[in-house]
């Protein structure tokens, strides 16, 4: 907005001083009219005013067996040479 009035009123420094009302209106008008917008398209998607939020688990055994599976599984990938290992059970 600040860039349109000054595109109107070349040469002024600033929005001048009757011109901040209907500056801050216009603005507050257009703050209003896109969080109408906005709101209408959470409800469109399914917002009823609070939030669903997954249940939290707490750490079992199976999550820490698949970490370690996980950093095992990477660290093959990183240090071992996979082709090898794969033509090596194909190949005998």
């Amino acid at each position: 907005m600040s860039e349109a009035y000054h595109l109107r009123a070349p040469g002024q420094k600033g929005i001048h001083f009757s011109a901040w009302g209907s500056f801050l209106g216009q603005l507050l008008l257009r703050s209003m009219d896109r969080a109408q917008e906005l709101y209408s398209s959470m409800l469109l998607r399914g917002y009823h005013e609070h939030f669903h939020y997954a249940d939290i688990d707490r750490f079992k055994t199976r999550d820490a067996l698949f970490m370690i599976c996980g950093i095992l599984f990477f660290l093959l990938l990183r240090y071992g040479n996979i082709a090898q290992l794969v033509g090596g059970l194909v190949v005998r």
